[in-house]
């Protein structure tokens, strides 16, 4: 008995430590905190040959869980994302930096430039985490704006996330989120 005890253990940790190993494995965590819906969080696993995604809907900022769902993932459905993970550039930015942009007025021979900030309160904040070969980047953004990496990076998310959600309450909630961002 204790034999088998044993090398329950040791091939538990071996999966364990290989699958922490695997330059494959990973975790994603997004926050997604909009103005007038409730706030939630998507995060998504891979482990080796393996891959989950979870979504939680909160009752109240953080506090309680009033919907969640896990499924497993084909690892298909992630490539485009590993893919584009590759070049993203993880920054953590505020209003300023996302609202904002370069702006240019020509006035006859003169060419003025400036950094244009367009404010509102009807946004969301996205904040998000990846960890990886225990390397952990992180990035935050406030409503991107069409043509960026972040509408870019939110374009694949609602990819996945519709093709894997077909639950109502998830897919309403994912409908009602969808309007934050500029998705066609």
């Amino acid at each position: 008995m204790n034999k088998y005890f044993v090398f329950i253990v040791l091939f538990s940790f071996a999966r364990f430590a290989s699958a922490q190993s695997n330059p494959n494995s990973y975790e994603l965590k997004i926050d997604f905190e909009p103005a007038f819906i409730k706030s939630s969080q998507v995060i998504i696993k891979r482990s080796g040959g393996s891959a989950s995604l979870d979504i939680k809907i909160f009752a109240s900022p953080k506090k309680d869980i009033l919907k969640e769902s896990n499924k497993l993932l084909k690892l298909q459905r992630l490539k485009t994302l590993e893919g584009f993970l590759q070049t993203y550039q993880f920054k953590i930015k505020n209003s300023i930096d996302t609202i904002g942009g370069e702006k240019e007025i020509v006035i006859g021979d003169s060419v003025m430039k400036f950094y244009d900030i367009t404010l509102g309160v009807d946004g969301i904040t996205v904040k998000g985490t990846l960890t990886k070969s225990e390397k952990v980047k992180q990035f935050a953004f406030w409503s991107p704006k069409e043509g960026t990496k972040n509408a870019e990076l939110i374009s694949i998310l609602f990819a996945i996330l519709r093709r894997t959600f077909i639950e109502k309450d998830i897919a309403n909630y994912l409908e009602q989120l969808r309007e934050y961002f500029p998705l066609k």
